[in-house]
C-alpha cells in the first residue's frame, strides 16, 4: 500500500508540469493588454512599455514560461499587476473559503443522495421512484446560477431569513458565518446531489442483482441489513469515482455560485484577475485548481482501498 502511495505521488509531479504548461499557455491567449488595462486611457507607450519590462511580459513565452516555472520552485508566485499583493498570498486568504464551500455542498449532496438512491432501489418502479426520479431529472436540468438567484429571491428577498450576499469569518461570528454558508452551499449540493443520487439508484440495483445478495436474504438477514450492510458498500465504489471524476465540474460551478452571492473565495478572485486581465493571479489560481483536483483524484483512489479489499490487496478480477 505504502508503495501504490509513493507511486501516486511520483504521478503527481509530471501532471502538474504538464497542467502548468497549459495554463500559461491558455493565459496568454486571453485577448487583452494587461498593462493598458491597469493605466487606462491615460496611458502613454513609454509607461507601458517599462511596466511590460519590469514584469518580464516583453520576453519571448519560453523564457517568461521558465522564468514563471523558476519562481514557483523557489516559492515566488509573483505579485499582482493590479494590486501588487503577492499571488500566494492572496491565494491562501481565499483557498480555505472555497474549500470550506466545496466540502459543504458534498457533505449535504452525500446526506441526500444515499438515502434517496437507496430507497429508489428499494422501491423500484415505485410511485417514490418515479417522484425521486423525476425530481433528480429537474435538479440536474437546472443551472446552478439560475438556481442560486431563485433561492436567493425565496430564502432573503421574500422570506428575509437569510443573506444575500457576503461573508463573515467564523472568528468574528459563528452565527454569522452559517447564515453566509447556507445559500450557497445548498445551491452546490442542489447542482451535485441529483446526479449522485440517480447514480447510486443505478448501482444499487445492479449490485442487489448479484448472488452474494441472495445467500444474504436466504441465510435469514433483514432487508436492512442486506440493504444497508451487504449492498450499499459495494455501490459507493462508483460513487466515489464519480466524485473524484466530477470534482473538476464542482471547482467550475462554485466560481459561479461564488459570483451570484459574491462569495469571497477563489472562483470570485479568478472571475475579478481574468476581467483585469491579471496574469500572475490567473496563473497562481487555475494552478491551485489544478493541484486541488490531482489529489483529489489521488484521495478517491486510497477510498477504493478502505471500501473495495480487493483493491486494497492486490487481487485480479477472474
Amino acid at each position: 500500500m505504502l508503495k501504490y502511495i509513493v507511486r501516486r505521488l511520483l504521478l503527481i509531479i509530471p501532471i502538474v508540469l504538464i497542467v502548468s504548461i497549459l495554463v500559461f499557455l491558455v493565459i496568454k491567449m486571453i485577448p487583452g493588454d494587461p498593462i493598458t488595462i491597469m493605466f487606462g486611457k491615460n496611458a502613454n507607450a513609454e509607461q507601458i512599455a517599462y511596466v511590460k519590462t519590469l514584469y518580464g511580459l516583453d520576453k519571448p513565452l519560453t523564457e517568461q514560461y521558465f522564468t514563471w516555472a523558476g519562481n514557483l520552485l523557489r516559492g515566488d508566485w509573483g505579485s499582482s499587476i493590479q494590486s501588487g499583493e503577492p499571488v500566494f498570498q492572496m491565494i491562501m486568504e481565499r483557498m480555505p473559503r472555497t474549500i470550506a464551500l466545496c466540502f459543504c455542498g458534498i457533505l449535504v449532496a452525500l446526506v441526500i443522495s444515499i438515502p434517496t438512491g437507496v430507497a429508489c432501489a428499494r422501491r423500484h418502479n415505485s410511485m417514490l421512484d418515479l417522484s425521486l426520479t423525476i425530481m433528480n431529472l429537474t435538479f440536474i436540468s437546472i443551472p446552478g446560477f439560475w438556481l442560486g438567484m431563485i433561492f436567493m429571491l425565496i430564502f432573503s428577498v421574500k422570506l428575509r431569513l437569510l443573506p444575500t450576499s457576503g461573508y463573515v469569518s467564523a472568528q468574528e461570528s459563528l452565527t454569522g458565518w452559517m447564515q453566509c454558508m447556507i445559500l450557497p452551499t445548498i445551491t452546490t449540493a442542489a447542482t451535485f446531489f441529483a446526479s449522485l443520487s440517480r447514480l447510486m439508484r443505478s448501482s444499487m440495483l445492479e449490485v442487489l442483482q448479484q448472488d452474494y445478495i441472495s445467500l444474504a436474504r436466504i441465510k435469514g438477514n433483514t432487508n436492512g441489513r442486506v440493504y444497508y450492510i451487504h449492498a450499499l458498500r459495494n455501490s459507493l465504489i462508483p460513487l466515489v469515482t464519480n466524485i473524484g471524476l466530477t470534482m473538476g465540474y464542482l471547482m467550475g460551478g462554485v466560481v459561479v455560485i461564488e459570483k451570484v452571492f459574491a462569495y469571497p473565495g477563489l472562483g470570485l478572485l479568478l472571475i475579478n484577475s481574468i476581467t483585469q486581465r491579471d496574469y500572475p493571479l490567473i496563473q497562481g489560481i487555475l494552478l491551485i485548481f489544478a493541484i486541488i483536483i490531482v489529489v483529489i483524484n489521488l484521495l478517491t483512489d486510497l477510498a477504493y482501498m478502505l471500501i473495495d479489499p480487493k483493491i486494497r490487496f492486490g487481487y485480479k478480477k477472474t
